[in-house]
């Protein structure tokens, strides 16, 4: 029985998704290694759809199990593949299929070096490391009345406010971002103008001066 031959699916965020033919029992690393590995996109959970098996019949009704929904088993890559819990490591069995989904992003906007989407990549990713994702902060920041906007339960929107500075210092702890997440950082006025006005002398004379701790 282990030497037969056996067909898993592999679909989403793999190299080369399909069906990957085996013979004899292999585990879900064994079929990941053979659809290539993962995208950078691939998401943190895989999804183990398994069909029941047709000998597994309801000793009662006789009932033949194809008529019920199949198994779906949810592994967690990062604790896998990072934290090395072989226990998920399930063996795989004929018809079984595999999906992992894509990543999901987060969004840096506002006066930031490189506002956009970025994908979490399954990784859970902090303020801080957000930001510098986004290259960092623009000298006009107002890094302490920072917002994080997020979807909530029933659609609803939740609005954080972030003390950048005082992440930086320590001061206070660096939040974990969630899924679709808006991280807004707004501009200073007092800032803002000065920067304006030296880009503008800079312009017209050729010379510029220094902003000093603005």
């Amino acid at each position: 029985k282990d030497f037969r031959h056996q067909q898993v699916m592999v679909t989403g965020a793999v190299e080369k998704p399909g069906i990957v033919d085996v013979m004899g029992q292999k585990t879900i690393l064994d079929v990941l290694a053979l659809a290539g590995g993962l995208k950078e996109d691939a998401g943190q959970l895989l999804f183990l759809i398994r069909p029941l098996d047709p000998d597994d019949r309801n000793p009662e009704t006789k009932q033949d199990s194809g008529e019920r929904s199949p198994d779906t088993l949810v592994i967690d890559l990062e604790e896998m593949l990072v934290k090395g819990n072989r226990k998920l490591n399930l063996p795989l069995r004929n018809g079984d299929v595999i999906n992992i989904p894509v990543s999901g992003k987060i969004f840096v906007t506002g006066a930031v070096n490189r506002p956009g989407g970025f994908p979490l990549r399954g990784k859970r990713l902090t303020v801080s490391q957000a930001i510098a994702m986004a290259e960092g902060l623009k000298l006009e920041a107002e890094a302490s009345e920072t917002k994080i906007f997020r979807s909530g339960e029933n659609g609803k929107r939740e609005i954080h406010s972030i003390n950048l500075n005082a992440i930086q210092k320590g001061d206070t702890k660096d939040l974990y971002l969630h899924e679709n997440d808006i991280v807004v950082v707004p501009k200073n006025g007092v800032k803002s103008f000065f920067i304006e006005l030296r880009d503008t002398v800079k312009g017209i004379f050729g010379i510029g001066f220094s902003l000093g701790t603005l």
